[in-house]
Parts: structure tokens; sequence; C-alpha cells
């Protein structure tokens, strides 16, 4: 399984109860830490579990976004953390069609006559990588089959 590092911004806080607490606003999520290191680890862990989370439910990552102010008695921290790369199972036509050494338009047709899976989203159709890669591997020929002596 390919891996990938994500990167968000942390904000990080001195809890009133003594330790850190540590917010990724990108996740929506927080964690704490007794101290300082604690806490990064902790933001971490945080992350991993988030993106491992996503790639299992087949949610899409947040985008990271970068810039923000630091509240008062707060730091903004960089955390990254290694995760899984969630892969679309679809491509699109233009795609499909390099792969498969077609036309669009052909691509279209073999969505329609149930030749290639494929799924309409709005006026867009994606097709199932899987079945663009069986249909590569056992390619049909133009034209009438050949004879085969009896």
């Amino acid at each position: 399984m390919k891996q990938q590092m994500y990167i968000y911004e942390a904000l990080i806080t001195p809890s009133e109860t003594g330790g850190y607490e540590v917010t990724i606003p990108d996740l929506d999520a927080i964690t704490q830490g007794d101290d300082l290191h604690e806490a990064a680890v902790m933001g971490h862990d945080l992350i991993q579990t988030y993106i491992s989370s996503c790639f299992d439910r087949g949610e899409s990552i947040p985008k990271a976004k970068f810039g923000r102010e630091a509240p008062d008695n707060s730091h903004v921290f960089i955390i990254g953390a290694m995760a899984p790369v969630l892969e679309d199972p679809y491509m699109n036509v233009s795609e499909a069609a390099g792969v498969l050494g077609v036309t669009p338009a052909r691509v279209y047709a073999m969505v329609r006559d149930g030749v290639l899976e494929g799924e309409k989203v709005g006026s867009a159709v994606r097709v199932l990588v899987e079945s663009v890669k069986e249909r590569s591997g056992n390619p049909r020929y133009a034209g009438r089959p050949k004879k085969v002596a009896l």
C-alpha cells in the first residue's frame, strides 16, 4: 500500500488544567499532551489516525490550509504524518480512451453497452479502473474473426 506524508497546521495551546491542547483546524479534531513534545506526538498520531479512517471509509481527505494566526497563548506548529494514499477506483473517459487506444466516443459507447463498467456523475462519465485494466489485457481486434481450419 502506498504511503504519503500529510502535513497540517496545528494550534498548540496551554491547557488550564496543565499540559497542552492540540487543535488541527482542517480536520476539526483535538487531542492533548502533558508537555510540548507529547502534544506534538499526539498531534502526529491524530493526523495519522484521521487520514487512515478516511481511507478505510473511502472518504476524501481534507485539504490543508496554511497561514493561520495563532490566538493568544497559542502557537502554530506544522505536524506531518505518514498515512495511506486514497486512490480513486475510477478514471475519466479521456484517461480510459488513452489506456485503451480508442476515442472518448468509443469509451462512452463501451460504457453504454456494458463492455466497461462506469457511472454517470452529473454530466460526466467515470469508468472503473479495474474494468479498463481487464479490457486492455484482453483486446478485441477489428474486422471479421479469422477462419479456423477444421
